[in-house]
């Protein structure tokens, strides 16, 4: 949605925009990212537990149905195995030629 609003308005920011046509673009989308970061700041939350907007009765009913979904935040993902590959000493990467 962002796209079908911001191309069309870039262009014609570019065309008929203040200071000077295309920085017009950059001031209006930077401004337009910091109000949307305001609002994603006091609006949104990692956790239902921890949204200040919504009632214990809405975040019983959230916590139940997620129940096994939401992983615990103490838990630590292993990510050594991914970032290791074996490699021989003759040119070979998990036994084929380079």
């Amino acid at each position: 949605m962002g796209n079908v609003i911001s191309m069309p308005l870039s262009g014609y920011l570019c065309q008929n925009g203040f200071a000077g046509g295309w920085p017009s673009v950059f001031y209006v989308t930077g401004l337009s990212s910091a109000a949307w970061l305001v609002l994603w700041i006091i609006f949104a939350s990692d956790r239902p537990s921890t949204h200040w907007r919504i009632s214990e009765n809405e975040k019983d009913y959230i916590t139940k149905s997620l129940k096994g979904q939401i992983g615990d935040s103490s838990e630590k993902v292993r990510t050594t195995g991914i970032c290791r590959t074996r490699q021989s000493r003759h040119g070979e990467k998990n036994g084929r030629p380079m």
